[in-house]
């Protein structure tokens, strides 16, 4: 984490462990590791209106993992396993203000 002159910033790791599908199905699900960045920058007073403005860019899965991260069980008929994943990459912009 960095905070310093109105420049913010984080790298996040996240680790989740080899876990196993419920209701007895043995199924193993891989570990999963995944980065997270987030960066801003505070402009302060943009005009007379405008106080404490800032601008923060965060990306999510900075390196994309799609990997499967949970059992969701099975399929009536054929009882085939049904998983969720992790999404893929994704960005978010945020601007915020105060008025006066």
């Amino acid at each position: 984490m960095y905070n310093q002159d109105g420049i913010n910033a984080s790298l996040l790791g996240r680790y989740i462990g080899t876990r196993f599908g419920a209701s007895g199905n043995t199924v193993e699900l891989e570990p999963l590791f995944t980065l997270d960045l987030s960066a801003g920058y505070n402009l302060g007073q943009v005009d007379g209106a405008l106080r404490d403005t800032s601008i923060q860019v965060q990306l999510d899965n900075l390196t994309d993992v799609r990997k499967v991260i949970n059992f969701a069980g099975t399929t009536v008929g054929a009882g085939t396993p049904l998983f969720w994943t992790q999404p893929g990459r994704s960005v978010f912009v945020n601007v915020t203000t105060t008025l006066y």
